[in-house]
């Protein structure tokens, strides 16, 4: 069950391209809004996004920067990446 928190996703759309995963989001919170691209699949990595946001505005992030730095996050080698099966079909 989700609580009522300071800093929140709306229209949360995901999406799977040919370089991987793709999460889209307004991110809302007490210093501002704003569109946030994550280039990792999963609800919990738009949590895991809302927590860096908060923690950084914290410590005195801008949020243009905080956006910027979530935008450069790449996944975990050998996580969350598509490899190529022999066959020649991708699987993540």
């Amino acid at each position: 069950v989700e609580q009522p928190a300071d800093f929140t996703a709306t229209d949360v759309k995901f999406s799977v391209a040919a370089e991987g995963f793709l999460t889209q989001f307004n991110l809302v919170s007490p210093v501002g809004r704003a569109a946030v691209e994550l280039r990792i699949g999963g609800r919990h990595n738009v949590m895991n996004a809302l927590a860096a946001a908060a923690a950084a505005t914290a410590a005195g992030a801008k949020l243009e920067h905080v956006v910027k730095g979530l935008g450069t996050v790449k996944p975990v080698a050998g996580r969350l990446q598509f490899k190529m099966t022999t066959s020649g079909a991708r699987g993540d």
